[in-house]
């Protein structure tokens, strides 16, 4: 039997693969309550290299009571190649592919489908919804990434050998706890960031990382035709931080969702949110 990742009461869970182009298969997690109290899933997309584990409390909140869909993105390393890949097979636009595929192997019809989508998932998800390859009833974003800027050391890591991972990757998080997480007043974001970045893949880490920079969603956002809510945290400075106003201000229909917190925007505190939003877009 499958053993679920965040140990949901009151609800089933299993998971499987789709393929999403020759030689390539992603894991997709579903959880099913045993009583439910709403008759629409969620589809959520995880954020870079982001664990099940980390969004623990949301997830059992949203299990008790709907479908819930959790598709992980090919740079994780569940993620199945028959054969090797390059940079040019993590994209943002070839994971917005994947989602598409994704969507046609479901039940379900896509214009129908509530998303929410973290970080990376919701960079991914914007874009293949601005480009016109997916559609859906509304898009929840939990601290979206609206462009890809790095320090100028990131690049040459990600032409580093497999081999020389472990001290970039201490090195990654030495600079995420002394710059970027406030660790006084949130551990649990950093330790979110510890297990996610020992459970990475390297390869996959590190030709993501590459395809990524310097990518922006600022020329699509008035593409975007559904309404988009944007959950944020002052406090979390890797993501839509300071840009959170031009983001929503550039899209057609975006709703500011201010948050307390990362650890808020990770529980199922963050649900209530959801069900607001969706109420005020009927």
């Amino acid at each position: 039997m499958t053993q679920d990742p965040v140990q949901a009461e009151a609800a089933q869970y299993s998971e499987r693969y789709l393929e999403v182009e020759p030689g390539v298969e992603l894991l997709v997690r579903c959880w099913e309550p045993d009583e439910p109290e709403l008759d629409w899933p969620v589809m959520f997309v995880p954020g870079w290299i982001s664990l099940p584990q980390g969004w623990t409390s949301m997830l059992q909140g949203l299990a008790r009571r709907q479908q819930v869909f959790y598709v992980e993105t090919r740079e994780k390393a569940t993620a199945r190649y028959a054969q090797p890949f390059g940079p040019g097979d993590q994209t943002i636009e070839r994971n917005g592919a994947d989602l598409v595929e994704v969507c046609r192997q479901l039940p379900g019809e896509s214009s129908q489908r509530v998303w929410m989508a973290a970080s990376l998932g919701a960079t991914i998800l914007l874009s293949a919804l601005a480009r016109g390859e997916l559609s859906a009833r509304a898009v929840f974003t939990i601290s979206p990434q609206p462009h890809f800027v790095y320090p100028w050391w990131v690049r040459p890591i990600t032409y580093t050998p497999d081999w020389l991972y472990p001290p970039a990757r201490d090195f990654i998080l030495w600079y995420l706890r002394s710059f970027k997480v406030d660790t006084q007043t949130e551990p649990e974001q950093m330790a979110r960031y510890e297990r996610t970045m020992n459970a990475a893949e390297p390869r996959r880490l590190k030709f993501s990382a590459r395809s990524f920079g310097g990518y922006a969603l600022w020329p699509l956002l008035g593409d975007i035709p559904v309404p988009v809510g944007v959950a944020h945290a002052s406090s979390d400075t890797l993501h839509v931080g300071a840009d959170v106003e031009r983001l929503i201000e550039g899209l057609k229909h975006g709703a500011d969702i201010p948050c307390p917190s990362n650890l808020y925007l990770h529980r199922d505190d963050v649900i209530g949110d959801l069900d607001r939003f969706l109420s005020r877009i009927g």
